[in-house]
C-alpha cells in the first residue's frame, strides 16, 4: 500500500500531528499507520560545508591571497552545533560535536524515503523560511527525489493541524519561498565568511586570537548602536528653564507654562521647544513682569478619539514586552514559540503582519467565546467582531504575508511558566483590546495672557475608556508638563490674577540608548524612525532581517563582545566603535548602511514573491562580497584619522600624540599607547593622565577571556615605556607591605600582589625580574625559600630541590629545574607546607609493555593501576581490590 512521508522539524511536532490525525503506532522514533508515516528533524541537521571543509590546506587558514571564496556550488553536510570553529578551533572528536541524536535522525529520514511504498514527502516543518530551509538541505543533501507537498498551519491545536492535512499544499507553491530561504543563507555565509576573514587578518594578523565579526545584518545593526552611542559622546548639554505662571480664579487656582506662542521648530536645533527658555536673565525677566498681573485667558474644548492598537506581529509584541516587563527579544521569542508549540494557546508567532484574513470573523467570534476567567466579560461585550469600529483594519488579505497576526487560539493555558503567562496575557489583552470601541478623550486648551505674555494649560480627561479598558489602569500615562486633569471654570467674569510665578531648572539630555524595543523597532524600518504607521508600514519589506530572525542578531552582537547590556539598555564596546569608524571611513558602506543592507532583504521578499530569481540574486551577492574583500585589502590602517588633532605630551621625548585605529601615538619617535587593553578603550583624558602621571587606576570595565569576568586594575608606564596592569596590593588595603622578603633571584624586595587566580608575591624588579612566590589565605608565603634555600623535597626524575608552586587549582611541588625538568608533585588539598602527597603505592603488577611497575592511582571514576614510567609509557590497567583476606592482589589483566 502507498504512503506518505511527513516530516516535521522537531521530535515534538510529530508526535502532536500523530496524535491529532490518529491511528499511529509508534516504531521507535517513527510513526506509522496504514498510510503515512511520521518523522521528525531537530532543527538544522544539515548546514553549509564551511570553507576548510572543501580544501584544508587551502583554507585551514586565514589568508588574504586565498579571498574571496565563491563556491560555484555550496555543498552540505550535517551539522556539528558545537563542533571547531573560527580562527583556533581545538580539535574534537568528530563524534562528540554532533547534535544529540542528529545523525540517527538522518538515517531514519533517509531510510524512510527510500522505502519502496513511500510515494511522495510532505514538508511539515515550520511554516516559514527557515522551516522551508531545514526540509530543503535535509532533502538535497539526501538526495531525496520524490514528489512533495506543503502542510501550512497557522496554529498547533488538533483541529488546525487535521485542517491543514485536508488542504495539502503543491510542492512547488513554496518553490521561491525555498529559494529565498536557501539565498539568505548562502548570502550569510559568503559575507560573514569573507568580510570577517578579510578584516580580521588585515586588523589583527594571523596569529592573534582576535576576530572581527562581520555580517550582512549584524554589522549594519551594529553601526545603529555605534551611531547612537557617538551621538550621545557628541551631546553637549545645556541649561534651560520653564516659567510656570499660578493663576487664580473665582477662589480656585490652575498653572499654565509660559510659551512663545508663533513659535516654529528649526530642523538645527532638536531640542528646543516652545517652552524652553535658554537664558535665565529672559526667564526672571518673564517672571517679574508677569508676578501679580492681572490676566485674561480663553478654553478651546474639544474630543479626540484613540484608536484601539493594531494586533501583535512578532517585533511589535517584542518591543511591548521589552517596555512593560523588561523582557529581552529572544525570551519573548522563546516564551511564544512554547504557547505557540507546546501549549498551542498562540497562533504562529513568527510572523510580520498584523491583520487577519477577511473570511476570519466566524473564528475569532468562536475564540472570543471560549475565552474564560478575566477575560470573559471584555469578550462579552465585543458581539460581532465583523461590525468592530476597526474591522476593515483588522480583515485584510492585502496586509497578509504567509502568515496572519498573532492571536489567542482559544485553548485553555495550562502549567506557564511565569514569562510565558506574562506574554499570553499580553496578547489576549491586546486582541480584546483590537476589537473594542476607541478610547475618547476631552480636551480643554485654555490659554491665559499677562500683557504680551502667554501661558497655556491642557486639561485632558478620558470621557470613554474603550480599548482602553482591556489593558486597566496600567494603561494610564504619566502627565506631562503643564497638563491638568482638570480646570476651574472661568465663569462669567473674567476676573483672573496672577498669583505668581515660579521658575523650574532643567537640562537637556542626550538620546536615550537603545533597548530591545527600540532596536527592534529601528531594525524593522532599516534605522528610518519613523513615527507614522503607514510609512513604518511600507519600509517593513527593506528592514534588516525578519521578525524571527531579529532577536537573534542582538544576542550575536553580545557574544561576539561588540554589545554589552546595561540593565536594559544595549552598549556599543570600544571594539565595535572602532570597527565601525574603520568600516566607515575606508569606507564600506555595503557593510554598515541600514539602508542598503535593507534592499537586500527586500529583494528576498521579492523572491518569495517569485519575482526576482535566485541566479539574479546570488551573482549581485557575489559581486558585493568581492568589492568588500577589495577594500579590506587594499585600506590604509590610518584611514580616518588623517586630520586627528595632535593632544598630551611623549612621556618619552615630549613630542604630540595623535589617535590613528589602533593606538595613541607620538609624532617624534616610536612611542605608542595602545587604545584598548583587555576589551576596555582607553579614552585621550586616560591616556593624558597615564603620561603625565605614569600610573592611573583603578579603573573598572576590563574583561578577562579567561575567567570570562570583569575586573579592576591600575595601569602603570614601565622604564620600557610599555603599559602594565597594577593589581590593589595588601598594602593599598592598610595591612602593610606585606613579609619582609628578598627575592632568591635578585635580592630585591617581594611585594604582595592579586592576580586572577588569588594573591602571590611578586619581584619588584618586575619586568627584568619575574620571580613570584605563592601566598596562603592569610598572606603568608608558601614554603618560601629563606635565604635562597629550596624545600626539603627532592625532585626523584632529576635529583634538584623541589619548590612549592601554585597553580589555579591549588598548590603543589615543582621542580626547580623547570623547564629543563618538568616533574610536578600534588599536594594534599589545604597543604600550606607543600608537603607531597601520600606517597605512591607500587603494585605487584608489572607493565605489559615496558616492565616497570604499576602503581595505584586515583582517577574519576575511581582506582586504576598507571605505569610509573608515565609520561614515555601510558599504559593502564583495572585495578580490583584485594578478597578480604588475601595476601595477593587480584587485578584483572586487560583482554
Amino acid at each position: 500500500m502507498s504512503k506518505k512521508l511527513v516530516i516535521t522539524e522537531k521530535p515534538s511536532v510529530a508526535r502532536d500531528i500523530a496524535k491529532a490525525l490518529g491511528g499511529f503506532k509508534a516504531r521507535g522514533k517513527v510513526f506509522d499507520r496504514d498510510d503515512m508515516v511520521v518523522c521528525s528533524a531537530a532543527g538544522h541537521l544539515v548546514e553549509l560545508c564551511m570553507p576548510e571543509d572543501l580544501d584544508k590546506k587551502k583554507y585551514g587558514f586565514w589568508r588574504l591571497e586565498t579571498l574571496p571564496i565563491l563556491p560555484e556550488t555550496f555543498q552540505l553536510k550535517p551539522s556539528r552545533s558545537d563542533g571547531p570553529k573560527g580562527r583556533f578551533p581545538k580539535k574534537k572528536d568528530p563524534d562528540e560535536t554532533a547534535p544529540e541524536g542528529g545523525s540517527e535522525l538522518l538515517d531514519i529520514i533517509k531510510r524512510e524515503a527510500k522505502r519502496k511504498e513511500i510515494v511522495g514527502i510532505v514538508n511539515a516543518c515550520d511554516a516559514g523560511r527557515e522551516g522551508e530551509l531545514i526540509f530543503t538541505y535535509i532533502m538535497k543533501y539526501l538526495g531525496i527525489d520524490k514528489s512533495t507537498e506543503r502542510l501550512w498551519l497557522q496554529s498547533m491545536t488538533p483541529g488546525s493541524i487535521r485542517e491543514g492535512f485536508s488542504h495539502l499544499l503543491p510542492g512547488d507553491r513554496k518553490a521561491g519561498l525555498a529559494d529565498a530561504a536557501m539565498c539568505r543563507s548562502e548570502a550569510d555565509w559568503l559575507v560573514g565568511i569573507n568580510a570577517t576573514r578579510a578584516f580580521t587578518v588585515r586588523l589583527f594578523g594571523r596569529n592573534v586570537k582576535e576576530t572581527a565579526n562581520l555580517g550582512r545584518v549584524q554589522t549594519p545593526t551594529l553601526a545603529l548602536l555605534v551611531e547612537r552611542e557617538k551621538a550621545i559622546q557628541a551631546f553637549v548639554s545645556r541649561d534651560y528653564w520653564i516659567v510656570r505662571g499660578i493663576f487664580e480664579v473665582s477662589g480656585a487656582t490652575y498653572e499654565g507654562i509660559w510659551i512663545r506662542e508663533h513659535f516654529k521648530k528649526q530642523p538645527g536645533d532638536p531640542d528646543d521647544r516652545a517652552d524652553r527658555i535658554w537664558s535665565k536673565t529672559t526667564a526672571d525677566d518673564i517672571a517679574a513682569r508677569c508676578a501679580g498681573k492681572p490676566a485674561v485667558a480663553t478654553d478651546k474644548a474639544k474630543e479626540t478619539q484613540e484608536a484601539p492598537p493594531t494586533l501583535f506581529d512578532l517585533t511589535t509584541l517584542q518591543r511591548e514586552s521589552n517596555r512593560r516587563f523588561g523582557l529581552s527579544a529572544r525570551a519573548t521569542l522563546s516564551a511564544t514559540q512554547s504557547l505557540y508549540e507546546k501549549h498551542k494557546v498562540l497562533t504562529y508567532p513568527r510572523t510580520d503582519s498584523k491583520c487577519l484574513p477577511e473570511d476570519y470573523p466566524v473564528e475569532v467570534s468562536r475564540i472570543l467565546g471560549s475565552l474564560g476567567g478575566v477575560y470573559a466579560a471584555l469578550a462579552h461585550r465585543i458581539g460581532d467582531p465583523s461590525r468592530a469600529q476597526m474591522a476593515k483594519r483588522i480583515f485584510d488579505n492585502a496586509r497578509i504575508s504567509d502568515h496572519f497576526a498573532i492571536i489567542p487560539t482559544g485553548e485553555s493555558p495550562k502549567g506557564l511558566t511565569a514569562v510565558e503567562q506574562k506574554v499570553y496575557d499580553l496578547v489576549v489583552r491586546r486582541f480584546l483590546a483590537a476589537f473594542m470601541d476607541s478610547a475618547v478623550w476631552k480636551i480643554v486648551e485654555r490659554t491665559t495672557r499677562v500683557g504680551e505674555d502667554t501661558f497655556r494649560t491642557t486639561a485632558r480627561v478620558l470621557a470613554k475608556v474603550g480599548w482602553r479598558e482591556a489593558f486597566g489602569k496600567e494603561e494610564e500615562t504619566e502627565p506631562d508638563i503643564g497638563i491638568a486633569s482638570h480646570l476651574p471654570a472661568l465663569g462669567d467674569i473674567n476676573g483672573i490674577w496672577t498669583r505668581k510665578v515660579e521658575l523650574d531648572e532643567y537640562r537637556t539630555n542626550p538620546p536615550p540608548r537603545y533597548n530591545d524595543a527600540s532596536l527592534l523597532a529601528a531594525m524593522e524600518t532599516a534605522g528610518k524612525l519613523l513615527d507614522d504607521e503607514t510609512l513604518a508600514e511600507a519600509m517593513k519589506e527593506r528592514g534588516l532581517g525578519t521578525p524571527a530572525t531579529r532577536a537573534e542578531t542582538i544576542e550575536k552582537l553580545i557574544s561576539a563582545h561588540y554589545v554589552t547590556r546595561d540593565r536594559r539598555d544595549l552598549v556599543p564596546t570600544s571594539k565595535a566603535m572602532n570597527l565601525i569608524r574603520l568600516l566607515e571611513a575606508i569606507p564600506v558602506q555595503e557593510l554598515v548602511s541600514p539602508t542598503l543592507t535593507g534592499e537586500w532583504e527586500n529583494k528576498l521578499l521579492l523572491m518569495e514573491k517569485s519575482k526576482l530569481s535566485r541566479p539574479d540574486f546570488m551573482r549581485d551577492i557575489m559581486r558585493f562580497t568581492a568589492q568588500i574583500v577589495e577594500k579590506a585589502r587594499g585600506f590604509d590602517m590610518d584611514t580616518g584619522f588623517e586630520d586627528s588633532e595632535p593632544f598630551g605630551k611623549c612621556p618619552k621625548c615630549c613630542a604630540p600624540l595623535r589617535e590613528k585605529l589602533k593606538a595613541y601615538e607620538c609624532a617624534g619617535c616610536d612611542f605608542k599607547l595602545y587604545k584598548t587593553m583587555s576589551q576596555r578603550l582607553i579614552t585621550k583624558d586616560e591616556a593624558i593622565e597615564l603620561m603625565e602621571k605614569r600610573e592611573i587606576g583603578p579603573l573598572d570595565g576590563f574583561f578577562s577571556f579567561k575567567t570570562r569576568k570583569p575586573f579592576s586594575a591600575g595601569l602603570r608606564l614601565n622604564d620600557d615605556w610599555k603599559v602594565e596592569f597594577v593589581f590593589e596590593d595588601r598594602a593599598a588595603n592598610g595591612e602593610g607591605n606585606g613579609p619582609d622578603i628578598p627575592c632568591p633571584l635578585c635580592g630585591k624586595p617581594m611585594s604582595a600582589r592579586q592576580g586572577r587566580f588569588g594573591n602571590f608575591l611578586g619581584c619588584t624588579g618586575y619586568p627584568e625580574c619575574k620571580h613570584t612566590i605563592n601566598v596562603g589565605p592569610d598572606g603568608a608565603p608558601l614554603a618560601a625559600p629563606v635565604g635562597g634555600k629550596e624545600g626539603d623535597a627532592v625532585c626523584e626524575k632529576c635529583g634538584k630541590p623541589m619548590a612549592v608552586k601554585r597553580g589555579r587549582f591549588g598548590s603543589f611541588l615543582g621542580c626547580s629545574g623547570y623547564p629543563e625538568c618538568k616533574n610536578i608533585v600534588r599536594t594534599p588539598k589545604g597543604s600550606q607546607d607543600g608537603s607531597p602527597a601520600t606517597p605512591v603505592e607500587l603494585s605487584d603488577i608489572s607493565c605489559d609493555k615496558c616492565g616497570k611497575p604499576m602503581a595505584v592511582k586515583q582517577g574519576r571514576y575511581g582506582k586504576f593501576l598507571g605505569c610509573t614510567g608515565y609520561p614515555e609509557c601510558k599504559n593502564i590497567m583495572k585495578y580490583k581490590a584485594p578478597a578480604k583476606g588475601s595476601p595477593g592482589d587480584e587485578t584483572e589483566q586487560p583482554s
